[in-house]
């Protein structure tokens, strides 16, 4: 027998309650888990920030 899915709309995911620690998608009506950024994530962006605030 197939696994029942639930399909998600907008108006459950606006109606989740914030989380400080965990971040979610809605896509095709899947509620996904994302990740944290990782240390290397967030350094990358901020040298990439910095490249580009000098830039302009």
């Amino acid at each position: 027998m197939p696994k029942a899915t639930i399909k998600f709309t907008y108006e459950d995911y606006k109606n989740l309650p914030e989380s400080e620690t965990k971040r979610y998608e809605l896509i095709e009506g899947e509620l996904i888990m994302v990740p944290s950024p990782t240390f290397e994530h967030q350094d990358i962006s901020g040298n990439l920030a910095f490249a580009l605030a000098k830039f302009v």
